[in-house]
């Protein structure tokens, strides 16, 4: 099943910290709200809890 960024935001209604990884370049970061949905159309890789955070794994095509 293919789920993308935009599907699970609706559902992760609060969280400490959230950290996008992009798959496709690497990046690691913190985004703001805005920055999260320009993410939207990505595809989640992982999601995973770590301590205070929620990492979510993301990449533009499967």
């Amino acid at each position: 099943m293919d789920i993308k960024l935009k599907d699970i935001l609706s559902c992760v209604k609060t969280w400490t910290t959230l950290r996008l990884d992009n798959k496709d370049n690497g990046e690691k970061f913190y985004p703001s709200y805005s920055e999260i949905t320009s993410y939207g159309d990505y595809y989640i890789t992982e999601i995973e809890a770590a301590e205070d955070k929620l990492i979510v794994t993301i990449k533009e095509q499967i």
